[in-house]
């Protein structure tokens, strides 16, 4: 129940988390394959760990391409320790949506893998959206902003 309270506690903690500090760098990296074809984006974004309860860290990485809006991305990781972890991923290719949720029966399947390196990381994800559409993404965040519970 904890659990669940969490993932649909989400959008508040974003929405109420600290401000960046000041001098860090937010920039977020995205390289994409979707369906076979590959999308590269870079520039400001938004990333941030949720890890007070350390058997379900979260992490949380958001884009919008500034100047075209060609490439946007939503995208939430819960590694939870002794069960499924929860993947969810909105990602827009220009006119075209493609979506990734776990918790939810026929939203497509996928996983994902961390990699911290200093204030930053990478999350890597594989998955099909409900459609069969394959994804691949790598989204490179220059500072994770840490969430306190």
């Amino acid at each position: 129940m904890r659990r669940a309270f969490l993932i649909a506690s989400l959008p508040l903690l974003v929405a109420t988390a600290d401000a960046p500090a000041q001098g860090e760098d937010h920039t977020v990296t995205i390289s994409a394959t979707v369906g076979g074809k590959s999308y590269q984006a870079g520039g400001p974004g938004n990333c941030k760990h949720f890890g007070y309860n350390a058997d379900f860290p979260i992490w949380m990485a958001h884009y919008n391409d500034p100047e075209t809006g060609t490439v946007r991305l939503d995208l939430t990781y819960g590694k939870n320790k002794g069960s499924k972890d929860r993947l969810s991923l909105v990602m827009a290719t220009g006119t075209t949506s493609h979506e990734i949720n776990t918790l939810m029966p026929g939203a497509g399947t996928g996983s994902a893998t961390v990699h911290p390196a200093g204030k930053g990381g990478r999350i890597e994800v594989k998955g099909k959206d409900a459609e069969g559409v394959a994804i691949k993404l790598t989204v490179k965040c220059a500072t994770f902003q840490e969430i306190q519970g």
